[in-house]
């Protein structure tokens, strides 16, 4: 099996520390050693701390993107199955990781414009993808579509919420509280009913 490139392994590290800690926190040296690499391998391979965290951030969407593919899923179903991958992933990392999103949302006026950008950016293309799953809905139903793009990033935010209330408290009540009082009343009132 070939081993793994010291690029990659920095960015795994960067993951981990950047969604435990946030991006302010977290010093360049905090990763090199999570990677157990040397220091100036970070910077052979990351011209700045900046330019490391966009290729993490790349990275984190395309971890997302890839665990919650199921392209025979659609609608309500596809939702459910997507926020359950998210609290898997919490119920997994024992809520010690946060999303990377929120966590760097959460600085968005220390960080760069460059970062902050990439940031809002990361999140509406995930509000996008969630706002086409409540079209399908909503088209399942033979319901109007309302502005599921505006439903969407209303459930985003209540997710963040909830996973900063569970990472806060050390239990994953509040993510169960999201799919009982958010989630699942959205989609129960576009969910195609026996008339």
């Amino acid at each position: 099996m070939p081993k793994p490139s010291m690029r990659g392994v920095l960015i795994e590290a960067g993951l981990i520390e950047f969604r435990s800690r946030g991006y302010s926190a977290t010093g360049v040296q905090a990763i090199t050693d999570r990677a157990r690499a040397p220091r100036g391998s970070f910077y052979g391979h990351f011209s700045s701390k900046e330019a490391f965290a966009l290729e993490v951030l790349d990275s984190y969407e395309r971890w997302i993107v890839s665990a919650t593919e199921r392209p025979d899923l659609r609608g309500a179903a596809r939702l459910r199955f997507e926020f359950g991958v998210f609290l898997q992933s919490a119920e997994e990392t024992e809520l010690q990781l946060g999303c990377l999103w929120g966590a760097f949302g959460a600085e968005i006026r220390s960080l760069s414009p460059t970062l902050g950008s990439a940031v809002n950016e990361a999140v509406n293309r995930w509000a996008k993808r969630v706002g086409s799953y409540l079209a399908e809905a909503y088209e399942d139903a033979a319901l109007p579509a309302s502005d599921t793009e505006a439903v969407a990033h209303y459930l985003l935010a209540s997710w963040e919420g909830a996973l900063w209330r569970a990472r806060l408290a050390g239990s994953t009540q509040s993510l169960t509280m999201f799919f009982d009082h958010t989630l699942e009343p959205i989609l129960t009132a576009v969910t195609p009913t026996d008339r």
